[in-house]
C-alpha cells in the first residue's frame, strides 16, 4: 500500500505534460495505459515524489509531481492505469483546486471529501529506456527553443507520405541548429546561431578516465540531421515550463529535457528533402523587396477576397509607394502602402498559402516580402537579415 496527499493542480499539470504520449482510448486488444511510480524519501530519492510516464509507440513523455504525507510499506511502488481515465480524473479534480488523498493498492483511489474515483490497474506498458546518452546535447533558453520549433514547423503538411512533408527536418552543425518544414507549396526555415554543442559520449568517456574537461563536438562528425513528425514536435514544446531546456540528438531518438520533465521522440526513417529545400532558399537571391504593416496587408487581402472565386493572387508594383493585389478576374484590386527597394518582380501566388504564411508573424509589426523573379518563390521575414523566413512558391498565371 502507498498513500499520499497531492494538490489537484499538481496532478493535473503532470498529466497534461504526458498527455501528448497517451495512446488513444483503449479499443479491443489495445492499451491506453500509463505508468505511475511513487517514491518515498530515502537515501536514493531526496524527496517524496510521483513520476508519470506515457508512451504511444512514437513519443514518450515523463513528468514528475511533488507529493506529501507519504505512508507506505515500501520506498517505491509502480502501477499501470488507463491514461485517458487518469486524464479525465485529474482535470475534474483540478477544477476543485484542493488537496487530494491518493491510495494505491491493487487499484488507484483518488479521494477529495465525498468525491472519489477508482482507477483499476491495467496491462503493464512497454517504455523506452532512457539510460543511454544521446550523441549531442545543446542547452538553451526554453523560450528560444519553443519559438524556434513553432516557426520551423509551421509549414509541414498533414498527409503522410514518402516525401515526408508531414515532418520537420532538424539539423545540428557547428555553431547552430536549424530546422525546416514544407507542404510542397510553402516552406519555413528557422535557425538558432551560436549554440554550444556537447558531444555527450566523448565527454562521458573523458570523465570516466578522470578528465573533467568538457568536450566540444568535432567538425568532422557534423552535421547530423533528424526527421520528426511535425505534429509531435509541435505538441512536445507546448508544456515546457522551466527557463532552460536541453535537447539531445542522435539518429534514433530526439530528447527534450526541461527540469525533471523528459520527452523522447522516435526519429522518422524517411529521406526528408532538407538539402533540396535549402537549395531553393539559396536560389532566392533578392532583387527587390517591399515592406508594409502586416495588419494593412491583411486588410488588403480581405478586400481582395470579397470577389475571390479561386485563390489566385497577382502581386505587382503600383507606383513608388504601393503594392497591388489583383484577382484573376480583375474584379477587385486592393492596394497596400509600402516602402520599396530594388526591382520588385510581379508574382502570382496561391492566396490561401500566402495568408497562412503571413499569419505566423507578429501582426502588429512590419513584414518584408522579397522577390527574385516571377519564376522563383517570394521570401517573407519580419526583420532585415533575419534568418527565420518563409518562402511561398509561385503558381502559373494561367
Amino acid at each position: 500500500m502507498f498513500q499520499f496527499h497531492a494538490h489537484s493542480k499538481e496532478l493535473a499539470d503532470a498529466v497534461r505534460k504526458i498527455s501528448i504520449a497517451i495512446p488513444p482510448a483503449s479499443q479491443k486488444g489495445g492499451n491506453d495505459g500509463i505508468k505511475l511510480a511513487l517514491y518515498k524519501e530515502s537515501k536514493k530519492v531526496p524527496n517524496d515524489m510521483g513520476v508519470l510516464l506515457a508512451y504511444d509507440g512514437k513519443i514518450q513523455a515523463v513528468s514528475t509531481m511533488p507529493i506529501q504525507d507519504v505512508s507506505a510499506d515500501e520506498d517505491m511502488m509502480e502501477i499501470h492505469v488507463s491514461g485517458r481515465k487518469m486524464e479525465a480524473a485529474a482535470y475534474a479534480f483540478a477544477a476543485l483546486d484542493t488537496i487530494l488523498e491518493v491510495t494505491i493498492n491493487k487499484d488507484v483511489e483518488i479521494r477529495c471529501g465525498n468525491n472519489k474515483v477508482t482507477l483499476q490497474q491495467c496491462q503493464e506498458i512497454v517504455a523506452l529506456k532512457n539510460n543511454l546518452p544521446p550523441s549531442f546535447e545543446i542547452t538553451m533558453d526554453t523560450n528560444d527553443f519553443v519559438d524556434f520549433i513553432n516557426f520551423a514547423s509551421c509549414c509541414h503538411g498533414e498527409e503522410k507520405g514518402s516525401r515526408g512533408f508531414h515532418c520537420v527536418g532538424i539539423r545540428v552543425e557547428n555553431g547552430k541548429i536549424s530546422a525546416m518544414s514544407s507542404n510542397g507549396t510553402r516552406c519555413a526555415y528557422a535557425e538558432i546561431p551560436n549554440v554550444k554543442i556537447r558531444q555527450v559520449n566523448k565527454a562521458a568517456a573523458k570523465k570516466a578516465n578522470g578528465e573533467e574537461k568538457e568536450v566540444v563536438q568535432e567538425e568532422k562528425e557534423l552535421p547530423i540531421t533528424v526527421v520528426l513528425e511535425g505534429k509531435q514536435i509541435k505538441n512536445a514544446v507546448k508544456n515546457l515550463t522551466k527557463e532552460k531546456v536541453t535537447i539531445g540528438v542522435d539518429s534514433k531518438i530526439f530528447r527534450i529535457k526541461c527540469g525533471t520533465d523528459v520527452i523522447l521522440i522516435l526519429t522518422q526513417e524517411i529521406a526528408y528533402p532538407m538539402d533540396a529545400l535549402l537549395q531553393i532558399l539559396e536560389k532566392c537571391q533578392k532583387t527587390g523587396a517591399w515592406k508594409a504593416q502586416l495588419n494593412k496587408v491583411f486588410q488588403a487581402l480581405g478586400i481582395y477576397e470579397i470577389t475571390m472565386e479561386k485563390p489566385w493572387l497577382k502581386i505587382s508594383k503600383s507606383g513608388e509607394g504601393q503594392i497591388s493585389f489583383q484577382g484573376k478576374d480583375e474584379q477587385t484590386n486592393a492596394a497596400v502602402v509600402c516602402a520599396q527597394e530594388g526591382e520588385i518582380s510581379t508574382v502570382v501566388l496561391n492566396e490561401k498559402e500566402l495568408k497562412t504564411s503571413l499569419s505566423i508573424f507578429a501582426k502588429d509589426q512590419d513584414i518584408i516580402v522579397e522577390t527574385s523573379s516571377k519564376a522563383l518563390p517570394v521570401v517573407i521575414r519580419q526583420n532585415e537579415d533575419d534568418p527565420n523566413r518563409i518562402v511561398v512558391m509561385p503558381i502559373t498565371e494561367d
